[in-house]
């Protein structure tokens, strides 16, 4: 069993969640990703702009062709598409930030890493990306089903000291204070907003 990574802005968390949460769909450049990807791997799932973990999906069937509308009400650009099984699926305030110690501190990508650097960025660039064993186990083992909290986690907008409210995390307006997460960045807005992955 591997662990891959499925990325979502906050409107494809946002339309994914009015689904059944059967279906996990990629854009066609994926394909080639995604015939790696067997049944019982696990897509570790992530938020960009907001730059949080808050979901497990297992695979239970695919890749496929499908263009069935699920994520945009017409031209539905995920197409290359998996049957899951949601294993651990957070609401947004809920969902563990990548600043978080007990993440950042842990995962093989961002562990001595200065935060605010971008030499990490690469690893949560695009969707489908493999990750370690041990990194999978460790962001799985954070997100157990739905629950409202974790010891040692917070519910903040970043995993920065300086916390903001919540509530615009919730929002899917990203960090009061660092936009995205990140120093310095701006959640995004217009056409781009609307990808679900780059």
């Amino acid at each position: 069993m591997n662990y891959f990574l499925d990325l979502f802005s906050p409107e494809t968390y946002e339309a994914f969640g009015r689904s059944d949460r059967s279906v996990s769909g990629f854009r066609p450049r994926h394909k080639n990703a995604a015939d790696r990807v067997r049944i019982g791997d696990k897509l570790v799932c992530y938020m960009t702009r907001l730059s949080r973990w808050f979901g497990v999906l297992e695979v239970v069937e695919g890749p496929f062709h499908d263009n069935t509308p699920i994520f945009f009400p017409e031209a539905d650009p995920f197409v290359v598409r998996f049957r899951v099984r949601p294993i651990g699926w957070l609401a947004v305030e809920k969902a563990v930030p990548i600043y978080e110690d007990a993440v950042w501190n842990q995962l093989s990508f961002t562990k001595g890493q200065t935060r605010g650097t971008p030499t990490w960025a690469g690893r949560v660039r695009t969707s489908l990306v493999q990750l370690s064993a041990a990194d999978g186990k460790l962001l799985e083992s954070l997100l157990p089903g739905a629950e409202p909290s974790r010891p040692g986690l917070s519910t903040r907008c970043c995993g920065f000291p300086q916390a903001c409210h919540p509530s615009s995390a919730a929002l899917g307006q990203g960090c009061e204070r660092y936009g995205s997460g990140r120093p310095g960045r701006r959640p995004r807005s217009g056409k781009n907003a609307t990808r679900r992955s780059t």
